[in-house]
């Protein structure tokens, strides 16, 4: 009974300063989660981009060996120059240049995806493509 009478507020003190840490761990706890939430999808679309350049890159090369194949019957037929022929095949080869860089990034964004979510690298995992969807019609004022 003397203790409580000559406790000058200690007990309510510790206990708002516990309830203060409590508080505090519970934002630290959920700034920790947006975090991670914030990391998975920034990666997410950064993979989505880099398979989509992947894509691209693979068009772009198809594109270029018609080119050179579309020169190559030209030269033959006596149309098209040397020169032609030269450019068509440094098209074709800065094509092949960009599959291999997209492909490197491709990898690369895989590989911070999966440290992303936490995952090992040796994990195999599906990854869906983002929905592709339209932008809404315009609207009359």
């Amino acid at each position: 009974m003397g203790w409580l009478l000559f406790d000058f507020g200690q007990r309510a003190a510790l206990r708002d300063a516990a309830a203060e840490l409590s508080f505090a761990q519970n934002v630290l706890f959920n700034a920790v989660h947006q975090k991670i939430i914030r990391d998975v999808t920034d990666q997410y679309y950064q993979y989505n981009t880099a398979r989509m350049r992947t894509v691209l890159a693979k068009e772009t090369l198809a594109n270029q060996h018609a080119v050179e194949k579309a020169v190559l019957t030209r030269q033959k037929a006596g149309v098209a120059t040397t020169i032609e022929l030269a450019l068509a095949r440094q098209a074709v080869a800065q094509a092949k240049l960009r599959l291999v860089e997209s492909q490197g990034l491709e990898r690369n964004t895989w590989l911070g995806l999966l440290a992303a979510l936490g995952v090992s690298p040796t994990t195999q995992l599906t990854i869906a493509e983002p929905e592709q969807r339209t932008l809404p019609a315009a609207l009359d004022p």
